[in-house]
């Protein structure tokens, strides 16, 4: 189910978009906030979502951490390091809508923890 889920089509073509973005150095992908429509929201938000999905399944212990860890270690930590400041941001946009501060820091926080506790502790080389 998971390995199924991280290599669907449409989450193959947002990494290759996103690929686009941070070869381009284009770090300010919070801009993408006012175009909804646009593929670069699209394919964000994809990534977000499929990684947010991953980390709840994880932290919930419906999937196994360590293998996931071995899968995919550098890729959830690539994709935290280039996307935290959309989080951020995506944030910031939600309390336009009146939510107390508690409601939107939860948008993609298992993702956020799972990425930070990886970043501490990074994945060793197999010996």
């Amino acid at each position: 189910m998971m390995l199924h889920h991280r290599s669907t089509p449409e989450l193959r073509a947002a990494k290759t978009i996103l690929l686009k973005l941070v070869q381009a150095k284009d770090t300010k992908l919070a801009r993408f906030l006012g175009d909804k429509e646009s593929e670069e929201y699209k394919a964000i938000m994809t990534i977000l979502n499929t990684n947010e999905f991953v980390a709840c399944g994880i932290i919930g212990k419906a999937y196994d951490e360590k293998l996931y860890k071995r899968m995919a270690c550098a890729i959830t930590i690539r994709d935290w390091q280039v996307l935290h400041g959309f989080i951020e941001e995506f944030r910031n946009c939600i309390e336009e809508q009146k939510l107390d501060n508690s409601e939107k820091q939860t948008f993609f926080q298992d993702f956020q923890s799972l990425a930070e506790k990886w970043e501490k502790k990074p994945l060793k080389p197999s010996k």
